[in-house]
């Protein structure tokens, strides 16, 4: 009856928690968005936003599913935690390099030749994402959602003050840039932080095999 209630409390205060995580990071990123439109052009944005484009369809292969399948799984190993950080980790990569090698393309594709020196540095938020995704996890199979959204908004607010004083040095898109991979590695590293977690160095096929299914 006691771990009942343990776990209907852990899963009450998830849900206020990620109601917290959302509405402050959305007042966050409104209020930011608010004072870099006043501070940068229009096109800006519209340059980073072609690059979201490719990093968010990449970041869909990178997880591929296996996050979902650790969350699923009871009692998961840290071997298994190490496999799925490890494939994440050379898909990331893989896809880094496409993206890296394709630059060419997607700037004439856009007619926007500051596609050429953005793609390769924001294409970099593909790998520091694949570093966070497992201890991401781990927290969520914790339903530990109050450190989720005590990174997330430190992450935010952090960044986006940094983006602000970027864009007012005059720094133009650079600012939007160095703002996103600030956020994203501050996210990594506390995440990696919370949880005192480290992957071993193995790569279990058996535990690939598993969890592919």
């Amino acid at each position: 009856m006691s771990s009942d209630k343990t776990l209907t409390d852990k899963t009450i205060g998830g849900m206020i928690w990620s109601f917290i995580e959302k509405a402050g990071n959305n007042g966050f990123q409104l209020l930011i968005q608010i004072i870099l439109a006043r501070l940068l052009l229009p096109e800006d944005f519209g340059i980073i936003g072609m690059v979201i484009i490719f990093t968010s369809l990449a970041q869909v292969f990178i997880d591929s599913g296996f996050t979902q399948g650790l969350i699923r799984e009871k009692e998961p190993t840290d071997v298994d935690f190490s496999t799925v950080f490890y494939f994440n980790l050379i898909i990331s990569i893989i896809l880094y390099a496409v993206l890296f090698t394709s630059r060419g393309l997607i700037s004439s594709f856009f007619n926007e030749p500051q596609l050429l020196q953005i793609i390769p540095v924001l294409g970099l938020v593909l790998i520091i994402n694949a570093v966070s995704l497992i201890p991401r996890t781990m927290l969520i199979k914790q339903l530990n959602f109050k450190v989720q959204a005590k990174v997330s908004l430190a992450s935010s607010l952090i960044s986006g003050m940094i983006g602000i004083l970027l864009a007012s040095l005059g720094y133009g898109v650079w600012s939007l840039v160095m703002r996103l991979l600030i956020m994203y590695s501050l996210q990594s590293v506390l995440f990696m932080f919370a949880n005192r977690w480290l992957p071993q160095l193995t790569f279990s096929t058996e535990s690939f095999k598993y969890l592919f299914k």
